[in-house]
């Protein structure tokens, strides 16, 4: 991904502030590490990310983050599987 260490300085900056800035920066560059660099990359930067975050984009982003899993988790839920039974998630 390239960050440079005044890259990440900028980045840290922009997270510390809030706002919805920062919310699309985590999630973009959450979003590109795991599409490059894979779970591993992605768990070292929300780490990182989630502690400078303020409370409340944190608690935003688990909310969106929720919604969505409940969302796709109820999709998979109304869906029944070839044999008509409907599937469970493992």
């Amino acid at each position: 991904m390239g960050l440079t260490e005044e890259k990440l300085k900028r980045d840290i900056k922009t997270l510390r502030h809030g706002g919805i800035e920062a919310i699309a920066l985590f999630m973009e560059i959450s979003e590109r590490l795991y599409e490059e660099s894979g779970e591993e990359e992605l768990q070292s930067w929300v780490t990182i990310a989630a502690h400078v975050l303020p409370e409340q984009e944190r608690t935003e982003i688990i909310t969106m983050l929720l919604n969505e899993l409940f969302r796709t988790y109820d999709c998979v839920q109304s869906e029944p599987t070839e044999d008509g039974s409907q599937p469970t998630l493992n």
